[in-house]
């Protein structure tokens, strides 16, 4: 058995990432403008619009029943006592 038998492990690693690098094609040309695809686009925004629009009129009716309903309560005006932090003394 020569010396030559085996290859040091770490140029066997590098021969095989030169070949992988070798085999590795061109890189892609990005795909040509296609009109078509902004329909999809558009109609996406729309929903999405339409979501959120639905979702707003949902949040405002709750927050004018909230509010009716302190209107009701005079949570509003109410104003609540607190405690004195010192008591007066007396003479």
């Amino acid at each position: 058995m020569g010396q030559n038998d085996t290859a040091h492990p770490k140029e066997a690693s590098t021969s095989r990432v030169r070949s992988i690098e070798e085999e590795d094609p061109a890189p892609v040309a990005p795909p040509e403008f296609d009109p078509s695809r902004m329909f999809g686009i558009i109609k996406r925004k729309a929903l999405i619009k339409d979501v959120a629009s639905a979702y707003h009129a949902a949040i405002f009716k709750c927050c004018q029943q909230l509010l009716e309903l302190q209107k009701e309560q005079d949570y509003t005006n109410e104003k609540r006592d607190r405690p004195t932090k010192h008591l007066k003394k007396s003479r």
